[in-house]
């Protein structure tokens, strides 16, 4: 395919595997960890393998949706730069902030996901390119966002998680 670097030298094969779904937290005023996929759990399942294939990228996937059950408006509070800071623990090496190219530490903005009125959900997707932290793509991961934090109480969080694997034959 013109202009395509991945499949420019070869052939290849997606794979997008769970990681975790219907993963909840709850955002109060108070900064603290959210653990998604709490660290050493194990990771992705139900790999396609191929005797010769080759991880080529790997990206994490976050889907999901922030439902408001505060009587009011309410979103993330980041006005200090360590809250709400997405990071992921690969293999029981400690929590990292991910990248993706929208965010140069994993950091969400102050006023995302901004639900106006009680009962008002905000849905969002984040993509981050793993590929050079990942070295076991069958290993224990977590995921948390860092010091979490909603600028009133009752932020409810749910996500789903997944790895997607461009492999190369």
């Amino acid at each position: 395919m013109p202009g395509n670097k991945y499949l420019a030298k070869g052939n290849y094969f997606e794979q997008t595997v769970p990681l975790g779904m219907n993963l909840t937290q709850t955002l109060t005023t108070v900064a603290a960890n959210k653990d998604f996929i709490p660290a050493n759990t194990r990771g992705a399942s139900g790999l396609i393998t191929s005797i010769g294939a080759v991880p080529e990228k790997i990206f994490l996937l976050i889907s999901g949706v922030a439902v408001n059950t505060y009587a009011g408006s309410n979103a993330l509070d980041c006005t200090d730069a360590s809250h709400n800071q997405w990071q992921v623990d690969l293999n029981g090496g400690g929590f990292s902030d991910l990248v993706n190219d929208t965010s140069e530490d994993g950091q969400m903005k102050h006023n995302d996901w901004r639900c106006p009125v009680e009962g008002a959900s905000y849905a969002f997707a984040l993509m981050f390119d793993v590929t050079d932290q990942i070295t076991d793509i069958t290993g224990k991961i977590g995921i948390r966002l860092e010091n979490g934090r909603a600028q009133q109480d009752s932020l409810v969080v749910t996500i789903a998680a997944f790895l997607k694997i461009l492999w190369r034959l």
